[in-house]
């Protein structure tokens, strides 16, 4: 899925699906396109593979199967900004000015915000990656011109210095695009020697604030300082980053991770074989946040994870079989930890602790003490 910086920003007006904790944001209105202009929880969707929000709160989605980009602005409305709608794909040069919605998109697998404001754009139909700039004008920012084939280009995540990211699927590997143009290999095959570790069937990209690149395929990686390593299980409920190349790790890998997002203070993975959605804090916990519910998404559908904007702890999932997106509201605060401290939990029932015991002591004090006569 897409890369997802977290913004403390509005997020979008969400309709209430009755299950749960899960809110539904778009796409309620069944298999298709339609409902622009209204609200998206009515609209229609087709196989949307990917999401992102802006600063400002808007969301845009990669509504795959309808060749279009999605906007859902904070009240709520959804509206296409990039793709007419046909699947012919542009293959050559586009005009000066162009707007979004004038070009075909074959297959957009992926959005992605930029600082500068730009929605990114990833057209795995002609491996392309697009750049849309908020007056609405069209260009192209990358092309995997290379003679691999098939590509599959499925994450993308951009850097806060403008660096674009994207798995290439297919290939096992990881592209980047530096704001100059120059194309490099970052993870995957093709990889300099000295950085390269194997990273099967990357599906999706995040970068956190730290301008670490994660990599969910089916197993998560970190890249920092140009080095890939996999994130492990030294125990059930600790991460920690593998050292050196050696893979398979000397510990167990953190696998069957199909999604990655990322928020001001940890990581969100997609847990396709548990179903669950889990929470990697910066002190190197892991816990459990939610499960996936087999209604709305099923057995072993994929699902898409979204870090969303805001102090709320709302996360967004993607139901792409479903093709809906809803709200989930996670206890961001119960799995997150005090930079290199204890759980709040802990310190909470620790505090508990102190008070029975100081009224214990009070007590008996009280009783021992000798009467008066």
């Amino acid at each position: 899925m897409a890369m997802l910086y977290v913004f403390s920003a509005p997020g979008p007006a969400a309709a209430d699906d009755g299950a749960g904790s899960l809110t539904l944001i778009a796409g309620g209105n069944g298999l298709g396109f339609g409902g622009d202009g209204g609200p998206a929880s009515s609209a229609k969707l087709s196989a949307p593979h990917g999401a992102a929000v802006a600063p400002d709160g808007v969301m845009y989605i990669a509504d795959t199967g309808n060749h279009r980009i999605r906007a859902v602005a904070v009240n709520g409305t959804i509206s296409t900004i990039a793709g007419d709608g046909s699947d012919d794909g542009e293959t050559g040069g586009l005009p000066g000015g162009a707007k979004g919605t004038t070009v075909s998109l074959r297959a957009p697998t992926e959005v992605a915000i930029g600082t500068d404001g730009a929605v990114y754009i990833a057209d795995a139909g002609v491996s392309r990656i697009y750049a849309l700039a908020p007056d609405g004008t069209i260009t192209v920012r990358a092309e995997v011109t290379d003679s691999r084939d098939p590509r599959e280009l499925r994450g993308l995540a951009v850097s806060a210095d403008g660096t674009v990211f994207v798995s290439d699927r297919d290939n096992g590997r990881v592209l980047a695009y530096a704001s100059g143009g120059a194309e490099s290999v970052v993870a995957g095959d093709g990889a300099a020697p000295q950085s390269y570790t194997p990273v099967p069937s990357p599906n999706s990209l995040a970068v956190d604030s730290h301008g670490d690149l994660w990599i969910a395929g089916h197993y998560l990686f970190r890249v920092r300082d140009d080095a890939v390593a996999p994130v492990t299980l030294p125990e059930e409920d600790r991460w920690t980053v593998g050292e050196g190349k050696a893979w398979p790790p000397a510990d167990r890998a953190l696998d069957d991770v199909y999604s990655v997002g990322v928020s001001g203070s940890g990581v969100y993975v997609v847990d396709n074989a548990r179903r669950e959605v889990r929470w990697l804090s910066a002190n190197g916990a892991i816990s459990t946040v939610m499960g996936l519910p087999v209604d709305p998404f099923g057995l072993l559908d994929p699902v898409d994870v979204v870090a969303g904007p805001g102090a709320n702890g709302a996360i967004y999932l993607i139901d792409v079989t479903g093709s809906r997106i809803f709200a989930a509201e996670v206890p961001r605060d119960a799995p997150s930890v005090d930079d290199g401290g204890a759980p709040v939990w802990i310190w909470l029932l620790a505090a508990a602790g102190v008070v029975v015991i100081a009224g214990v002591v009070f007590v008996v004090l009280r009783r021992r003490r000798p009467r008066e006569i």
